[in-house]
């Protein structure tokens, strides 16, 4: 069942339509300085006349006042499937955020370090490209930050491009915290969906 956005077809600012996606975004789920900076940047680009929003996982911990927007179905694994929920909140009082809701990856006591972050999170990267067109809005660019969303880019060109979606949806990516590279074994390739030839030094492959 979908019903689209309840901002997703109103006229918004004439700028730039960004989406800044984020693993953690202050006041929805904090635990460094990333979220401030994912809670703030929105804020002061709105201000700017961007029409901008934001995309993160609904975490068990985020007890933001969330409206059910769709639900579908996003694939992790070959021939595999996972349900996306996304709702929408306010960060602010005009910046829609879209929580990615899922139980299996995000119902748990803490943000990450789990065994299975890279699902986890190649499952969310998936989700913010897949719901575009349910929710009536698409951004001109895409604001990756920090490994959880590292995916974004990599599927579009991968995956959505060569089939002719999402053709103009541009990408920047942040580096927050250099520390933190999201490193995981090779076989996660196929649990992402990536073909094997992009095991290489020039793309996924570390050392």
């Amino acid at each position: 069942m979908n019903r689209e956005s309840s901002n997703g077809n109103q006229p918004g600012p004439a700028g730039p339509k960004v989406l800044l996606v984020s693993p953690e975004i202050h006041p929805l789920a904090k635990t460094g300085g990333l979220a401030d900076v994912a809670g703030s940047l929105p804020l002061a680009l709105r201000e700017l006349g961007c029409d901008v929003r934001v995309a993160m996982p609904r975490y068990r911990k985020v007890r933001a006042s969330a409206n059910y927007l769709c639900d579908f179905p996003v694939p992790i694994g070959k021939g595999i499937t996972e349900t996306a929920i996304v709702k929408e909140a306010l960060l602010g009082k005009d910046v829609p955020a879209y929580l990615v809701e899922n139980y299996r990856y995000f119902d748990r006591d803490a943000l990450y370090g789990y065994g299975d972050d890279a699902e986890r999170f190649g499952f969310f990267s998936r989700a913010v490209l897949e719901m575009f067109g349910r929710i009536g809005w698409t951004p001109d660019v895409i604001h990756c930050n920090d490994w959880q969303s590292a995916l974004i880019p990599t599927y579009l060109k991968f995956r959505y491009r060569p089939a002719g979606r999402l053709a103009h949806v541009g990408t920047l990516f942040t580096i927050h915290n250099l520390e933190y590279q999201g490193g995981c074994p090779p076989s996660t390739m196929d649990i992402l969906d990536l073909g094997w030839e992009l095991f290489t030094p020039k793309d996924l492959e570390f050392f």
